[in-house]
């Protein structure tokens, strides 16, 4: 849920944003800015995906949360806009390390006839995560500042990977086998000799 309270912001807090920066350009400089996340997607996914296949779920999870929210504290007093290509250069590297993360995670530890229930519950509280979001930080946004939206979705962003850090420390001693060499080998596909 905190997760999508700070990824979803990118098509909500950002486009605003760049609107009140650049004025009748900030559309345009926002499609820019999605069409570079597409092309990042693109060439960095199968890369990035064969970098990390040795690392656990939880910690791919962390890595893309901290990317989230150190691309939103880049952007949070600045109207330079090559620094926006490099806020989304980041934020689109979280977000596949997030994806290949969250997405083998609940497939490694939820039977498969659970599956479709676990995978509906988590997609209600994304949701509730994005709409909540979208509230709270365009509250922040006409009350306040978007320096103070922007220092809220990393503030946000950070105390979710603290909880996924905590959350991956107790799975290591709950569930120890599932980070063993052997079964990580058959997770991954990856066959250490």
């Amino acid at each position: 849920m905190l997760g999508s309270f700070i990824y979803d912001q990118w098509t909500f807090a950002l486009p605003l944003y760049m609107e009140s920066l650049y004025e009748n350009n900030g559309a345009k400089y926002f499609g820019f800015l999605s069409s570079f996340n597409g092309l990042v997607v693109i060439l960095f996914t199968p890369f990035i995906t064969y970098l990390l296949r040795m690392m656990n779920e939880l910690p791919k999870i962390m890595i893309g949360l901290f990317l989230f929210s150190l691309s939103y504290l880049i952007i949070s007093d600045t109207k330079v806009y090559w620094i926006f290509f490099i806020m989304m250069f980041l934020f689109t590297i979280g977000e596949i390390v997030n994806i290949i993360g969250s997405a083998s995670y609940v497939s490694r530890r939820v039977p498969a006839s659970h599956r479709g229930r676990i995978n509906s519950y988590r997609f209600i509280f994304y949701f509730i995560g994005g709409v909540g979001g979208r509230v709270i930080i365009g509250f922040l946004i006409d009350k306040f500042s978007y320096q103070l939206a922007f220092t809220t979705l990393g503030v946000v962003g950070i105390i979710a990977a603290i909880i996924v850090a905590l959350n991956y420390k107790l799975d290591l001693k709950i569930f120890p086998k599932l980070y063993s060499k052997n079964d990580l080998d058959k997770a991954t596909g990856v066959s250490q000799i």
